[in-house]
């Protein structure tokens, strides 16, 4: 038993060490987007100014044209390299079935989406407090949030709005990966799956009629409207 998970470790080890260099220039990359992002004329600041808080940018961030820009593709690259070598025949006789492969690549896509969720939450919630002086203030009609829905909210707390947001970034990514497994597992082609995925994720962020998967995951200001939420929100409080 200790020698499998001595195995396995080993095996993250040499994976995080392989990749060491395209960890560091993602998030170096990651940063530097997410700054020209938050200066330029896609970001909720350009237009509401010091209306725009701490909670109006993960609401802009998680939509289809931030996300599927800044973040889905870097998500990929890492995710495919980082499971480059499953598919060599060593491994997959050691493993025995596809289900056992499935399993592996399934379990190392958890993992590797909710590290990359928390480090994304990191660097907006660190960016972004340079930027705004308040954290939340759905509750004031002089806020982004009335603007969008013509109304307040005095039920929301910034703890729910990161939880939410934590959530809506952790199951894009899973299904983003999950993604790259099927398409992979079909064609057997890295570059084509980046291609194919990444072009159904420009589409959807470069046109808002015809919905594809973002707009369906999402924590747009519409959705705080719903009463439902306030019962998820009084099970977590």
């Amino acid at each position: 038993m200790s020698y499998k998970i001595g195995k396995r470790q080993s095996y993250i080890a040499y994976m995080i060490k392989d990749s060491g260099k395209l960890i560091v220039c993602s998030l170096f990359l990651f940063c530097f987007l997410f700054i020209l992002y938050t200066v330029s004329n896609c970001n909720g600041i350009y237009y509401y100014g010091y209306r725009y808080c701490l909670a109006d940018a993960y609401v802009w961030f998680l939509k289809p044209r931030a996300y599927g820009i800044l973040i889905a593709p870097l998500v990929l690259i890492l995710f495919i390299n980082f499971t480059k070598y499953d598919q060599m025949p060593s491994l997959l006789i050691r493993l025995g079935t596809i289900a056992s492969l499935v399993k592996r690549k399934v379990t190392v896509a958890i993992v590797f989406s909710l590290v990359v969720t928390i480090t994304a939450l990191v660097i907006i919630t660190l960016i972004t407090s340079l930027q705004v002086t308040t954290i939340i203030n759905w509750d004031r009609e002089h806020s982004v949030y009335y603007a969008m829905t013509h109304r307040t909210n005095e039920n929301v707390r910034i703890g729910h709005v990161i939880l939410m947001a934590f959530i809506t970034i952790l199951i894009r990514n899973i299904f983003l990966c999950l993604c790259s497994i099927l398409i992979s597992l079909k064609f057997n082609n890295n570059i084509f799956t980046f291609i194919l995925i990444t072009s159904v994720t420009i589409c959807e962020a470069l046109q808002k009629y015809v919905p594809l998967f973002y707009n369906f995951i999402s924590i747009d200001y519409i959705f705080w409207k719903k009463k439902s939420l306030f019962f998820f929100m009084l099970v977590i409080a």
